[in-house]
Formats: structure tokens, C-alpha cells, sequence
């Protein structure tokens, strides 16, 4: 996507951010062009946030979404972590990653795909093969949990903690 190149898109990214959050909370133009004013960004008319609002806030919505995203799956894990049930965690780490990995096959362009095989094919032979790994990773989970069946797969406390380090840096 090529970059914003208007006067709300050159502003600087924290008074951006604002203007994304004033927008979200449905404060008017006229009042966000006063206030960018005062912000020491003076020159700011009503004609230019239609344009804004159809492309560079709605960007910044996904944006936010996808952090949002992000941060709840990260939350979850840690949780699932922090549980010590060992094998939960490694099936909801299948999970998540199988979840990402068709979201992000669902948003492609086929055309795009298309041209991105005809330039670089060994991309799309990692995506393959990515597909493949995480097939094979939640067969050998399947197995496991059959050999070790009801047998206790809890983490210790330290084990925990290492993980939780290991895996978010935290602790």
C-alpha cells in the first residue's frame, strides 16, 4: 500500500493517533481542526478529513484491531502458561498460529498471489510448507497426548516462569 501523502498523513504519528482516537469518538472536523490549531498545526480545513476518514483512519481501525488481536492472544497464552498444563498450551499455540495463518490466506489478492508465484514461487512454496508443518505439529500433539494419556502434564512453578520468560520476556 503506498504511503499517505496529504496533511493529515504528514502530520506527527502521536497528533495523528489523537486525531484517529478524536475521530473514533466522534468529535466533529471543525472541532479537530481547531484543536490540531491550538497543537501548533494551524492551516487544517473540514474539506481535507473526508478523505482522511476514508482511507487513513479506516487504516488505522485495522490497525488497531489487529493489535488488539494480537494482545488478546498473548494474553491467553500467558495465561494458558501461567495454568502449567503443558499440552494446552502447546494446542492452543497450534491454534492460534493455523488461525493467523488463514486469516492472513483470506486477506490475499488472488491476482497478487499471482504475481508474487511468478516472481518469487519459493514464497509460495514456504506458505505450502509453513501449512504443512503446522498439520504435522498438531498430528505429533495428537500423538503425544495418546502416549502420555492421563499421565500429569503440568509445569512446575519454575518451569512456569521459564516459559513465561522464554516465550513473552517477561519475569
Amino acid at each position: 500500500m503506498a504511503r499517505r501523502r496529504g496533511k493529515i498523513a504528514r502530520l506527527p504519528k502521536a497528533i495523528r493517533d489523537e486525531v484517529n482516537r478524536k475521530l473514533q469518538d466522534g468529535v466533529t472536523y471543525r472541532v479537530i481542526c481547531q484543536w490540531l490549531g491550538e497543537q501548533g498545526h494551524p492551516g487544517m480545513t473540514v474539506a481535507q478529513f473526508p478523505r482522511w476518514y476514508k482511507g487513513g483512519y479506516r487504516e488505522w481501525l485495522a490497525e488497531q484491531s489487529q493489535l488488539e488481536g494480537v494482545g488478546a492472544q498473548a494474553e491467553f497464552a500467558q495465561e494458558l502458561v501461567k495454568k502449567g498444563d503443558w499440552n494446552t498450551f502447546q494446542e492452543a499455540g497450534l491454534q492460534m498460529a493455523s488461525a493467523q495463518f488463514f486469516e492472513m490466506a483470506r486477506k490475499l489478492d488472488v491476482s497478487a498471489l499471482r504475481e508474487m508465484m511468478e516472481e518469487k514461487p519459493e514464497v509460495y512454496v514456504r506458505m505450502v510448507n509453513s501449512l504443512v508443518r503446522l498439520s504435522k505439529g498438531r498430528m505429533e500433539l495428537e500423538k503425544q497426548k495418546r502416549e502420555w494419556g492421563a499421565q500429569d502434564t503440568r509445569l512446575t512453578p519454575e518451569e512456569q516462569q521459564r516459559h513465561i520468560k522464554d516465550i513473552f520476556g517477561l519475569i
